[in-house]
């Protein structure tokens, strides 16, 4: 019963992916030799009564958050958007990963992309196009995402960011 509540309310957001917000989310988002805890922003940006994901990433591995069976129907829509606060003085890379159901799972059919996020506020959007066309081997299936993950790639020292708003426009 709780799995399929859950899968009701991801079906209800479309085309928020997740927000941190409701309980359901749990099921879908995970973290990856990380930690995700819910939280509200700290100053200065502040948004009193809403929940946002921290994430405290690990040094020396691969590290971040994978949201698994996110609602997998994205055709009809132009971008992925998430919002990024970055606490830190100084620009982080993160890679973007997208995953269709083909079930192949090498680098090759899926669509990678280094996200830069700057110190402060960051408004990230990624065209639906880009993200079709980006596997090395042929475009993805925009009609079955299977999976989306954000981690840094071994970084040399741990680092926290705070994250937002997942959709799709």
């Amino acid at each position: 019963a709780a799995v399929a509540a859950a899968y009701a309310g991801r079906d209800r957001a479309f085309p928020t992916l997740c927000d941190f917000s409701s309980y359901w989310e749990a099921r879908f988002v995970r973290p990856h030799h990380a930690t995700l805890m819910l939280t509200y922003l700290p100053e200065p940006w502040s948004d009193p009564g809403n929940l946002v994901a921290r994430v405290d990433f690990r040094a020396g591995v691969y590290s971040g958050i994978d949201m698994n069976e996110p609602y997998p129907d994205w055709s009809g829509h132009d971008r992925l958007e998430f919002e990024v606060w970055s606490p830190l003085d100084r620009e982080v890379s993160l890679w973007l990963r997208v995953d269709d159901e083909t079930g192949r799972r090498d680098d090759k059919h899926r669509y990678n992309h280094t996200v830069t996020i700057a110190p402060g506020k960051n408004e990230i959007a990624v065209p639906l196009a880009a993200i079709r066309e980006g596997g090395k081997s042929g475009p993805l299936d925009l009609r079955h995402i299977r999976r989306v993950m954000l981690f840094a790639g071994r970084p040399a020292a741990p680092f926290a960011l705070y994250f937002d708003r997942f959709r799709l426009e």
